[in-house]
């Protein structure tokens, strides 16, 4: 009876000791589960912002894109590749120091040149370029302005090239943003061949702006050492107008061009007095190209209102 009452007390205290054991078992791998760190949230995409030409409104512009496009689009970093063409009055210096010298966030690689340097440059690569004809309308006698603004969107891309992103924006610095843009669904829309612009009509192709996958801007990039150089030597009696060209080159490269039909945007120029002013971003199709106007085109934007901040942002 004594022994079967020890044999009794040895089970239960080696039960007791047992159910001490998985108890602080348990409890160890409860505290590891505990102690497991949460899932990482999904790595940011990756924006690469293009930016060709003039300077001198730039600073009156570039808190439109940040207020429409960057916080319209928190799941994106924005980095910024920028070919600046200087007036070499000072008029865009403090434009130029942002840019270059770090007060602008995010700028990648910066390069400028001078606007008489451009000149003499495109007039040395495009030899034929003085020959043509004036052409008509907004255009005439402005060959030298054109293929200078299909150079610098070429030398600013150039800049990007070889960097990985999952978008790229094209914008010229004088360009306000009325509109947001949505990256997130202009990725399910892009393609190799889709460039998002805001007006492609009747063998024209709006070249303010762009949105278009990494592979698909460069193709648009090539406009000017491609497109336009094979033009101008294989039509040396043909005027340029920019928006024709953009097309011809779309036409080439096989670029499909949809349309951001809700896009606004201003063009802001300064006054008399260096004030900044905006003018319609269409001015010079609507006056060159009148039949659009009324059937293809945006209404009339001459002016745009900052955007009124989010409460409690």
């Amino acid at each position: 009876m004594r022994h079967r009452l020890k044999s009794l007390a040895l089970v239960v205290l080696l039960g007791a000791a047992g159910a001490v054991w998985l108890s602080a078992a348990q409890e160890k791998r409860k505290g590891r589960r505990r102690r497991r760190p949460a899932p990482r949230a999904a790595p940011r995409r990756a924006a690469a912002v293009v930016l060709s030409g003039g300077l001198r409104t730039f600073l009156h512009c570039n808190g439109s894109f940040f207020d429409r496009v960057v916080a319209e689009n928190p799941d994106f970093r924005f980095d910024y590749f920028v070919h600046a063409v200087l007036e070499g009055d000072g008029g865009d210096a403090a434009a130029f120091q942002a840019l270059k010298f770090g007060a602008h966030p995010n700028v990648k690689r910066v390069e400028a040149e001078l606007a008489a340097d451009a000149r003499r440059a495109v007039l040395r690569e495009l030899p034929n370029l003085a020959k043509l004809p004036a052409g008509n309308g907004t255009a005439r006698g402005k060959a030298i302005n054109v293929a200078s603004m299909f150079r610098s969107i070429a030398l600013a891309e150039a800049l990007r090239a070889g960097a990985a992103y999952d978008v790229v924006l094209r914008l010229r610095p004088d360009a306000y943003f009325c509109s947001s843009v949505n990256l997130t669904a202009a990725l399910a829309v892009l393609d190799e061949d889709v460039v998002l612009v805001p007006f492609a009509e009747d063998q024209l192709v709006f070249d303010q702006f762009a949105v278009a996958g990494p592979d698909a801007m460069a193709r648009y990039a090539r406009a000017y050492a491609d497109t336009l150089t094979r033009e101008i030597a294989r039509n040396p009696q043909r005027a340029l107008y920019p928006e024709r060209e953009m097309w011809r080159h779309f036409r080439a490269e096989k670029l499909k061009a949809v349309t951001l039909r809700e896009f606004r945007s201003t063009l802001v120029r300064l006054d008399g007095a260096g004030a900044p002013r905006h003018e319609d971003a269409y001015a010079k199709l609507r006056l060159d190209y009148p039949h659009l106007a009324r059937v293809a085109m945006p209404a009339v934007v001459e002016t745009c209102a900052p955007r009124k901040k989010r409460r409690g942002g």
